[in-house]
């Protein structure tokens, strides 16, 4: 949550820049809330009613997308941590 709109606004501007896609103000009774949301996701289907719908080697491929999207989730969070840090210290 941040104290003032002034501050969600800033922190939004953040997320942005860092690349978080989906952010926004969502609460403004008692608290200010803020919520982002990388756009790095991947949905599809792989067994239904426990049959396996695709091969070994897709899976391989699936899972490797799916360390490679979870890497730049990280690394977009520590950019956000980082900036957070920094703002702190001001």
């Amino acid at each position: 949550s941040c104290r003032t709109l002034n501050a969600a606004l800033s922190m939004l501007t953040i997320c942005k820049e860092i690349g978080f896609k989906r952010s926004g103000i969502i609460g403004m009774q008692k608290q200010i809330m803020i919520e982002t949301m990388g756009n790095e996701k991947l949905e599809t289907l792989v067994m239904k009613d426990g049959e396996l719908l695709c091969n070994e080697r897709y899976l391989e491929i699936l899972i490797h997308e799916c360390n490679l999207r979870m890497l730049r989730n990280r690394v977009r969070m520590e950019k956000l941590f980082l900036k957070l840090q920094e703002l702190q210290t001001r």
